[in-house]
């Protein structure tokens, strides 16, 4: 259970190489997140788009290093802090991402 106050929040990082900054935005009732969403954004326009979760580019060249897409990665992640996780194991082929997802959560539940 969360010590937060029914309500939205979020955290964000520093733009990576790409230019996309990881945002992580939850919502909490009753000490519990019913929704969560991580995601990369750019807001300048580039050959990956401005989303990295809808980003055929970006997913397919994810999936060739790694085996792993980042859109799955996400959804897994998101699945994991709704249902009560406050923090997702490892990843296998999204380590970066499953870091940066617990980093952001950390920054919310300690206000940072």
């Amino acid at each position: 259970m969360l010590n937060l106050k029914d309500g939205k929040y979020s955290s964000s990082k520093q733009p990576d190489a790409r230019g996309f900054s990881s945002t992580l935005e939850i919502e909490v009732e009753k000490g519990e997140v019913v929704s969560a969403n991580l995601d990369a954004t750019n807001p300048n326009p580039n050959p990956y788009g401005s989303h990295k979760s809808t980003s055929e580019r970006y997913n397919d060249e994810m999936f060739a290093e790694s085996g792993t897409y980042y859109r799955d990665a996400v959804s897994e992640i998101n699945s994991a802090f709704e249902s009560g996780e406050l923090q997702v194991d490892t990843i296998s082929g999204a380590t970066v991402i499953s870091q940066e997802a617990n980093e952001l959560m950390n920054n919310i539940i300690t206000g940072n």
